[in-house]
């Protein structure tokens, strides 16, 4: 079991019983180190911690192994069959199949609204999550919007789903005096995840009834 530690900037080795075993890594950009951290996978039996232009390998038992340097934004890095998923934060498309150099295979999944609207362009790309898909290329997740799609083989949509709801109402207001900006948003999709048996679940968020916000499985 391995957490990252993103503030501290090290990896953290428990065992079955969470007990720690050791821990590795630390702040720079010298062998071995990463800052500011965007996520964390284990890939062919090694540990790979990614900032946001590259990444560090270390074994499973913390030995640094390499750096690898990419040529777009990776956050929330996911490992699949046909290589690293990861969102792209501010470019202009929601997601990116990357191989094991970290060079683009494609962009993936349409793209992010270009006509000024701030509010739709945030909740449309902001963090949309890249997710593997036993039948297809992979899925992105929206939490904010609450849109799915379903990508085929050549990342272009095959199926979009939309699971906001009745209140997925969000707003924004400018204060003019005192230049300020005040966002509300209905997250009644929440975020969503993938299970080891490779099941996709949503997590609604709380809005005081319990049952209700129970995790929900989601078939894809």
């Amino acid at each position: 079991r391995y957490v990252l530690n993103a503030g501290d900037c090290r990896v953290l080795h428990f065992d079955a019983d969470w007990s720690l075993v050791r821990a590795f890594g630390r702040e720079g950009a010298g062998p071995g180190e990463f800052s500011n951290p965007t996520g964390m996978i284990i890939r062919h039996d090694q540990l790979w911690v990614f900032e946001m232009m590259r990444a560090t390998l270390f074994t499973l038992d913390g030995e640094y192994v390499a750096t690898r340097l990419g040529r777009l934004e990776m956050h929330e890095p996911v490992s699949c069959d046909r290589g690293v998923l990861v969102r792209l934060g501010s470019n202009n498309r929601l997601a990116a199949l990357l191989d094991d150099d970290l060079q683009l295979i494609r962009k993936l999944g349409p793209e992010c609204p270009d006509d000024g609207d701030f509010m739709k362009k945030f909740k449309a790309c902001g963090f949309v999550r890249a997710l593997p898909h036993p039948d297809h290329l992979a899925l992105l997740l929206n939490p904010f919007d609450g849109h799915l799609w379903v990508l085929d083989e050549h990342g272009e949509v095959a199926r979009e789903m939309d699971l906001m709801g009745q209140s997925g109402d969000s707003s924004m207001q400018e204060d003019e005096a005192s230049d300020s900006i005040t966002m509300s948003f209905s997250l009644v999709m929440g975020t969503g995840g993938i299970d080891h048996e490779g099941r996709y679940w949503t997590m609604p968020m709380d809005d005081g009834d319990d049952d209700e916000d129970a995790p929900q499985l989601l078939v894809v």
